[in-house]
């Protein structure tokens, strides 16, 4: 979705890049990312750029599938209005930089290989036809998922900037509560990514319907049982997500102990929304 501050790495000042060499490729032939098409960036160093040929204000997915899991890489989307640069989240075991280009703008992707310097695998593009339109509370692309749900929006600045929480629920000392599952509405009431490891590369993307839960009473236990699996992330809510200290995968039907100075405790369903949710606070 979005304005990513997280990683601001001092990238070579260069014009794109042939593999390795420091020379200007022929963007007509090599190194060119096209819709449909996948580009071997094996030999690519850290910083070279790869321009991106695309349609004014098309929409566009990248998926990268480096040997390395530590290389990355960011989309850079220049206009008149200035400049963004969009770090890449994952769906599952996928790492997907959704993006598009703005109107009399370009867009280019910056290669990540902070270790040896040498990137080693492919980037598929992908353009889909319609694409999904982030503000109109409708499935453009018919992929099932709406608006700031769908991964294209990962990075849309309105899915990140202009949330809401969708449910907040502060537990007492022996509350028991069976708590209503929270639907999908407009777009200003889902949330976007969480990110737990190597935040360079490990933003993963989950769509809206969660529940966070808080507590301004002392130690304690949190107990959480949902009848659908999801994400359980412990963390503070920054500009461009939340940053989970600790981050537990939810299974249905099993409770899940957290320590009540966890909270506040973001919980995230894997499908469209959750079944059920049940939470407990034992204090101490």
């Amino acid at each position: 979705m979005r304005l990513l501050p997280l990683l601001f790495l001092p990238l070579l000042a260069c014009d794109f890049f042939t593999p390795g060499s420091g020379t200007p490729a022929d963007e007509v032939v090599d190194g060119v990312l096209r819709c449909g098409t996948t580009e071997d960036v094996t030999g690519f160093l850290t910083g070279d750029r790869l321009p991106i040929e695309v349609a004014s204000t098309q929409a566009f997915e990248l998926t990268l599938d480096f040997d390395d899991p530590t290389h990355s890489g960011r989309v850079r989307v220049s206009s008149d209005f200035g400049v963004d640069r969009l770090l890449e989240v994952w769906i599952g075991d996928a790492r997907l930089i959704p993006a598009s280009r703005v109107d009399g703008g370009d867009a280019e992707l910056e290669l990540i290989a902070l270790n040896s310097g040498t990137v080693s695998g492919t980037i598929t593009m992908a353009c889909p036809d319609p694409s999904e339109d982030c503000n109109n509370i409708a499935d453009d692309d018919g992929d099932g998922l709406i608006d700031c749900a769908d991964p294209s929006c990962a990075q849309e600045p309105r899915c990140v900037q202009e949330q809401a929480d969708l449910e907040v629920i502060e537990l007492s000392c022996g509350d028991d509560l069976e708590i209503a599952p929270p639907a999908i509405g407009t777009f200003d009431e889902q949330r976007v990514l969480y990110a737990f490891g190597d935040d360079a590369v490990q933003w993963h993307f989950y769509g809206g319907a969660e529940i966070v839960l808080t507590s301004t009473d002392g130690p304690g236990t949190v107990v959480v049982e949902a009848g659908s699996g999801g994400l359980a992330c412990s963390g503070e809510l920054e500009a461009t997500g939340v940053q989970c200290a600790t981050a537990a995968m939810l299974t249905a039907g099993v409770e899940a102990t957290f320590a009540a100075a966890q909270l506040p405790l973001w919980l995230e369903p894997d499908d469209a929304g959750w079944t059920s949710v049940r939470a407990r606070l034992d204090c101490d």
